[in-house]
């Protein structure tokens, strides 16, 4: 977390949606080793990140892949959930 709040603040691309998803994706993910998957719905990420929108939300996780903070694997099993990756 501590390196994505550097990168943050130096990346004009990004705005306060990403760090609420990013901060929900942590929270999520706490338990997963560093730079490893874990499983997470896409209704408790909006939950967690105050979003609302599915449009917004699947624009803000693909930015986040196409800047290069993430990996995202989705899945289109409602209980499942899709795989994400902080890159390191």
């Amino acid at each position: 977390m501590n390196h994505f709040m550097e990168q943050m603040a130096s990346d004009p691309r990004l705005g306060p949606w990403h760090l609420c998803l990013y901060t929900a994706m942590a929270y999520l993910g706490k338990d997963a080793a560093p730079g490893a998957f874990f499983n997470v719905t896409r209704k408790k990420l909006m939950r967690h990140s105050g979003i609302r929108s599915i449009v917004t939300y699947h624009k803000y996780i693909a930015e986040l892949v196409r800047y290069g903070y993430i990996s995202y694997q989705p899945s289109y099993h409602p209980l499942l959930g899709s795989q994400i990756a902080f890159i390191i």
